[in-house]
């Protein structure tokens, strides 16, 4: 061990994050196969005598018995699922990255945040096995501070120093900011890179493109969006590793973790999540269902059978040859709201797009924007001409899904900006783009 790794782990861990340590081991001590998990009775509990939202539901006795919560009850009901008969001391706002249209605002205690360091903590120590103190490693966000001229907090840059991280901005995916994460990435040779989804997988695509040379880590662990299997085979083959999926949102948290054979296992001792039907209830083995998600130890602000607009698959088999014993999901199947909805009523993954678009060398990025029910716009930022039976090909790739009337509209731009979090999008249906417009 390194002395900047000795100092991280034995003085400035123990001075900073006590809390973070005495959590953890209520983790090791918490058994996942329990019924019912006392965390959530607990929860339960609180809420319904502290929240005036959860009052109505006094005499619940089971999850299941709570109707679902939606984002926008949450925004029209945000001052009545505050918790009115605790300190406010340490409650702190939180914000979606509105992706969907508008940004979501969420109320956290600082006991949550303590408990989402210590959950991704404990992934890494656990279904990583990496300690975050002391593994050389480089974080790849969309932080906007230092191109608006802010620094970091002191406490922040001590503990990525003693830590031995790096933190790489992803504001605008310029082929010169990227060029430069790519010579720090050699440089540095970091054993974990960590970074969207998106982000990672555009520098990717900037490495192969311009025939650069890249540093292989132990691992790459995404997160923040959605990892299509299109994208985790691209970063794999480029980057000449394994990329794991860490699954969480910004309102909830962390709710699951991938692990050394592809499994999604979900964090029940902060979290816990269902999969459930239109109806509510959970659905059987091996069919699709909403995800929905109960915060455990937020008494701020408790967000009950809170409907996060993911769709996963319910395991057939929970046992997983890698001995975690936490449950897990068979796949996260994607967000509603990645779907483009047609005339003729199906519904078309975006996933679609990503994949008719990835081969094309003429194309240096693309945003797929659905404008109308039956017109889609492709915007592109081109390496050259574009060629004209490419375009006709991606035509009617387009319209056999969308349908035979689809417009398809051609529109070349000099960038495609991330969104305000830093994210890159590669698809907007129409619903996000329609609310995006309403707001503007």
């Amino acid at each position: 061990m390194s002395l900047r790794g000795w100092i991280s782990r034995n003085v400035w861990k123990r001075a900073r994050y006590r809390a973070t340590e005495e959590i953890l081991q209520e983790i090791r001590n918490f058994d996942p196969t329990a019924e019912p998990n006392p965390y959530l009775i607990a929860s339960l509990q609180r809420s319904v005598s502290e929240v005036p939202y959860y009052r109505q539901f006094s005499s619940t006795d089971s999850l299941t018995s709570l109707p679902l919560l939606t984002r926008e009850m949450v925004r029209g009901g945000f001052d009545d699922l505050q918790n009115d008969q605790i300190s406010r001391t340490g409650w702190r706002s939180n914000a979606t990255s509105g992706s969907t249209g508008t940004p979501l605002v969420v109320i956290q205690d600082q006991t949550q945040r303590h408990w989402i360091r210590a959950t991704e903590t404990w992934y890494y120590n656990n279904l990583v096995g990496m300690d975050l103190s002391e593994t050389p490693r480089v974080m790849i966000w969309g932080s906007t501070d230092a191109m608006w001229g802010k620094k970091m907090d002191l406490p922040n840059r001590i503990n990525l120093f003693l830590s031995q991280a790096d933190r790489l901005g992803a504001s605008r995916f310029t082929p010169a900011e990227f060029s430069d994460s790519v010579r720090i990435i050699n440089r540095r040779r970091p054993k974990l890179i960590q970074g969207y989804a998106g982000s990672v997988y555009e520098m990717a695509r900037h490495v192969r493109d311009n025939g650069l040379r890249i540093h292989s880590p132990e691992v790459i662990v995404t997160t923040a969006e959605n990892l299509l299997p299109e994208m985790r085979s691209y970063i794999e083959e480029v980057f000449q590793t394994k990329v794991r999926d860490l699954y969480g949102t910004r309102e909830m948290g962390f709710i699951a973790g991938e692990c050394s054979h592809g499994r999604l296992h979900r964090f029940t001792f902060h979290n816990q999540s269902e999969i459930v039907d239109e109806n509510a209830q959970p659905v059987a083995p091996g069919e699709t269902g909403d995800v929905v998600v109960t915060t455990l130890h937020n008494r701020a602000m408790p967000l009950l059978r809170y409907t996060i607009c993911d769709r996963a698959v319910a395991p057939i088999d929970d046992a997983c040859p890698c001995g975690c014993k936490l449950p897990s999901f068979g796949s996260i199947a994607g967000r509603s709201s990645d779907y483009f909805p047609t005339i003729s009523g199906d519904r078309v993954y975006y996933g679609y797009f990503l994949r008719m678009m990835g081969d094309q060398t003429w194309v240096k990025s693309y945003l797929i924007v659905q404008i109308e029910i039956d017109a889609v716009e492709v915007r592109y930022v081109p390496v050259t001409p574009a060629p004209a039976e490419a375009l006709e090909q991606i035509e009617q790739r387009i319209r056999l899904v969308m349908g035979e009337k689809c417009r398809v509209i051609w529109k070349s731009v000099d960038q495609l900006p991330p969104t305000k979090a830093g994210k890159r999008q590669l698809a907007i249906p129409l619903d996000a783009y329609q609310a995006q417009q309403n707001k503007s």
